[in-house]
């Protein structure tokens, strides 16, 4: 009885606010069960009943479940609900047998199990009733019969019914059965990447709930969790991988909609809550072997809000996943703020014209041949998966119909955010392929020549075709046949526009962009085809142009138009082992110290990029463009002289930023002088232009601009999109121009130690404490200027780095945005990076002064006298409370150091403020008096 009462849990067999309603109803023969409408109890029933003629509705009919709000009230002492219960669960019993009722729903799997649950939950309130525990027993015997067991989440919930009876009975050997069972179940259903076998997003997480319930009730019976059980914490990262950016699960498999906040982890309540709770994933893009590939261009951790995210979804493998749909290379995206290419969801079970539409390939953006049949025993392989600083690709290899083969290649550009999709049909016979588009149901759609222009709202999207489209179709809320639906809930559909390009052949291929548009009414995209069955194309995304170049094998993308790039790859050194990355920092060091040494002449800057040299050899292997290696070998080349296409840095990522003539100063960056030391450097007060100067394995930018008065204004930058960014960046440049003011605006060398650093925080190389340098600088600067005083600014990164080297400069003032204050409190998908960038490993970075990451232990250590202007928008809250919070706690204990906390709304997520904001904060803070502090001041105002 005892285990009975500790079991009487799980969804739908709780206590509710609407307990008493459905109590009242079932009294008054009145039945409900979502999502069905209401239907009058007969006063006899003989089990055979389907008022709706649904295949759901006789499920949960037979699984007793609806009868739970009667025994929850019957152990309140409601004996007219115990009397209401006993009345309806003896009647089932009776009229249904084990295996001999008229029914099919009355022993179906699942079912069963439910019924199970319900009846042993009354064991409290009726005691051992004979006709209870002889149902009891039966019910234990058919769950333990092989013979009667479903497959995927109708078997855990046997095997976890098998359980609670068994338990409740004193049952042994079938309790046994069951926890085997149980362990069985997990290590064949979820995969060792967490991934479920079912095949839809909603059941991944149906599933990861379901077992949670039966881990409390094993450890409940004092059971050990079963081996394997660390899959199941993979389990909630993979839900949050599938969200979209509008805080909705992504629509694979079946799912008509839903978030992650039910889960719990970290990671989904991040997803859920676009970034106001828990903690974001550590990639932006993950491949599951299930078949899954979910990418994103961020989690609105830096400068954008999450919510304008650009994400997309491929499909591929197993056709026939229980809940899974034959959506094998199909696409969703998501961009702008909008949803654009969608999946048509559930709608329902069992036959049903709408669900046949939604599972098979008809509702799914892929390619599909008419009046062919698909193999749903067909497994759709991924044979490329291709990841670079500027683009992703994949491709896949689709068998499903006879005699024909299917290949898509989808290529995703970092930069303009778009998708290129190569399909291609091969067949033995002439077939008629429909290449098909699902767009959300706000889209409003129209079609000129090759192009198919979208608006949603204020957003606009192009769907653009190169080479021979075939017929271009748009059909939405067609009935014959079914086309252009999408599920909205159950047994519920809305009509939504579906894009057609139709071609009739043996051999044909479809070439497709899908992107934003820039608002204009023209085509974004030009194309021209080149030799060996290579493309190029010049796309104009809303972030800008891009250029592609496609090969069979190959895809370059640049910010420039490609001139006699190579992609063959001819003449590439053999690949060599990938170097350390503090061997990377030596080698970059070495190579550009051997040059000055010489005198900076060509003949010795040829003589180090020869391919053959110690410095070129790691850089035919792309895994070795770290440590400052990549950089060095472009600031060498510079101007002059031609690097190997095949270690040239993508799109726009690097210029060379070295001034080898000192007689010359226009360069490709403009006017630029290198210098041999930092106080050089800083001496030169009245150079206008950018300076740089050699800092070990780095190039220090720096772009001044000499001005009147006694201030100086240094700047700082926080995260970079590579992909959308040259380095060296000079942020708010235009800005501080406008203003006439004496600035020093620094680019973060930092960043050149790998091609994926997105943000460094200025810390340097492992030898080299940055912030110190930029300190000496400054200060030199400030000597040779004659200026008074300095202003230090940043936003994020930028304003950890405008903290840390405040702190080492006496009387220095501080303007810092949503900086953070300590690294090792940010998300570790970009500290990891960083630190292993710079330590070579994150742990190694346990090893250098913690003043390096910590800001409030670079001010205690080196009893800082600065004045802080801190200025934090409210709305982000990760950095309001693990930043800021701790960092005024801090100050407000600490002498020498002034503080004004400047709270905004700027609206939710980590904001970067506008050029208006920023400027007009920077002038209050050099206007204001802080005093003294003797606590921290979150107003509105800064203290006067």
């Amino acid at each position: 009885m005892e285990s009975a009462r500790r079991q009487s849990f799980g969804a739908r067999y709780e206590a509710t606010r609407q307990d008493a309603e459905l109590v009242r109803a079932l009294k008054s023969a009145e039945l409900q069960m979502s999502p069905h409408s209401l239907w009058k109890l007969p006063e006899s029933l003989d089990w055979s009943e389907n008022p709706f003629n649904d295949g759901n509705w006789q499920f949960q009919f037979h699984s007793l479940r609806w009868l739970d709000p009667l025994r929850r009230a019957a152990e309140q002492g409601d004996l007219e609900s115990a009397q209401l219960w006993e009345r309806y669960a003896r009647s089932w019993i009776e009229t249904n047998p084990p295996g001999r009722s008229t029914s099919k729903w009355a022993w179906i799997d699942m079912g069963d199990a439910l019924r199970t649950f319900e009846l042993t939950f009354a064991l409290p309130i009726f005691g051992e009733k004979g006709w209870l525990l002889a149902s009891l027993i039966e019910h234990a015997d058919w769950l333990s019969d092989e013979e009667n067991l479903g497959h995927g989440n109708h078997a855990f919930h046997q095997h976890q019914a098998l359980f609670v009876v068994a338990s409740a009975l004193g049952l042994s050997d079938k309790k046994r059965l069951a926890v085997e069972r149980l362990g069985a179940l997990l290590t064949s259903s979820y995969d060792l990447e967490g991934v479920n076998e079912e095949g839809s997003v909603g059941y991944q997480e149906q599933n990861y709930r379901w077992w949670l319930e039966a881990l409390r009730r094993l450890k409940l019976e004092n059971v050990e969790p079963p081996e394997g059980i660390h899959r199941l914490s993979l389990a909630p990262v993979a839900l949050a991988h599938a969200t979209q950016p509008n805080g909705k699960y992504v629509r694979i498999g079946d799912i008509d909609g839903g978030d992650a906040r039910a889960v719990g982890s970290p990671e989904t309540d991040y997803a859920y809550s676009k970034g106001l709770k828990g903690v974001p994933p550590q990639d932006l893009v993950k491949k599951y072997s299930a078949g899954y590939v979910y990418a994103r261009s961020g989690w609105g951790e830096t400068d954008r809000a999450f919510e304008k995210e650009t994400f997309f979804s491929f499909c591929f493998g197993s056709q026939a996943k229980i809940h899974g749909h034959q959506d094998g290379g199909s696409l969703t995206y998501f961009a702008g703020g909008g949803a654009w290419l969608i999946d048509t969801g559930k709608y329902t079970y069992g036959s049903d014209p709408m669900r046949s539409y939604v599972l098979k390939r008809s509702g799914h953006n892929l390619i599909l041949l008419r009046n062919r049949d698909y193999d749903r025993n067909t497994n759709v392989t991924l044979t490329r998966e291709v990841s670079t600083p500027t683009h992703l690709e994949y491709m896949i290899r689709d068998t499903g119909y006879s005699g024909v083969l299917i290949s898509r290649r989808v290529i995703y550009s970092k930069f303009g955010e778009y998708l290129l999709i190569l399909d291609a049909v091969s067949s033995n016979d002439k077939v008629t392929a429909e290449q098909r588009w699902h767009f959300d149901p706000e889209c409003e759609l129209s079609v000129a020549g090759a192009t198919a222009y979208l608006t949603q709202g204020d957003l606009s999207a192009q769907v653009q075709w190169f080479g021979n489209p075939g017929k271009i179709e748009v059909v939405k809320g067609q009935d014959n046949p079914l086309d252009g639906w999408t599920s909205v809930g159950w047994r519920k559909k809305e009509p939504a526009p579906v894009l057609r390009s139709v071609r009739s052949g043996t051999q044909m291929k479809f070439l497709t962009l899908i992107s934003l548009s820039t608002g204009q009414t023209s085509e974004i995209a030009s194309y021209e085809e080149s030799e060996d069955r290579a493309f190029r194309l010049r796309v104009e995304s809303p972030f800008g142009a891009e250029h592609v170049l496609v090969t069979p094998k190959s895809v370059a993308m640049s910010l420039k138009p490609f001139e006699n790039i190579s992609t063959s790859g001819e003449g590439i050194p053999e690949v060599v082992e990938l170097n350390s990355t503090l061997e990377l920092q030596t080698l970059s060091d070495d190579a550009i110290k051997q040059i000055r040494q010489e005198g900076s002449r060509l003949p010795d800057r040829l003589e180090v990029l020869d391919p053959s040299s110690r410095f070129m050899i790691p850089l035919s292997n792309q895994g070795n463009h770290g440590g400052g290696l990549l950089a060095a070998a472009i600031d060498i080349a510079g101007d002059e002289l031609q690097l190997p296409s095949y270690i040239r840095p993508t799109g726009g990522q690097r210029r060379p930023i070295i001034n080898w003539n000192p007689l010359k100063t226009k360069t490709s960056s403009g006017e630029v002088r290198t210098y041999a030391s930092i106080r050089q450097a800083g001496q030169h007060a009245y150079f206008s232009g950018m300076q740089t100067v050699g800092i070990g394995a780095l190039t220090l930018p720096i772009f001044s601009t000499p001005g009147p008065g006694k201030v100086l204004h240094v700047g700082f930058h926080g995260a970079l999109n590579r992909s959308k960014y040259s380095l060296p960046r000079f942020e708010r440049l235009t800005g501080y121009s406008e203003r006439g003011w004496a600035s020093c605006l620094i680019g973060d060398p930092t960043l050149d130690l790998s091609p994926d650093l997105t943000l460094g925080w200025y810390l340097g190389t492992h030898d080299t404490d940055l912030h110190r340098v930029i300190a000496d600088f400054v200060m030199e600067r400030m000597e040779a200027g004659g200026y008074t005083e300095v202003v230090l600014a940043g936003s994020s990164g930028g304003g950890f780095a405008a903290l840390q080297i405040g702190a080492l400069i006496k009387g220095s003032r501080v303007a810092a945005f949503n900086p953070q204050t300590d690294i090792r409190k940010y998300y570790s998908r970009f500290t990891d990076l960083a630190l292993s960038s710079v330590f070579g490993n994150p742990r190694l970075s346990d090893l250098a002064p913690i003043e390096r990451l910590d800001v409030g232990t670079r001010i205690i250590n080196h009893k800082s006298n600065t004045s802080i202007y801190y200025v934090q928008n409210t709305g982000d809250v990760f950095h309001e409370t693990r930043h800021r919070q701790p960092f005024s706690q801090l100050v407000s204990q600490t002498s020498g150091v002034d503080a004004a906390w400047i709270l905004e709304d700027w609206g939710e997520g980590h904001l970067t403020p506008s050029n208006d904001v920023y400027f007009a904060h920077l002038e209050r803070a050099l206007g204001c008096n802080l005093g003294a502090a003797d606590g921290p001041k979150a107003d509105n105002e800064p203290s006067a």
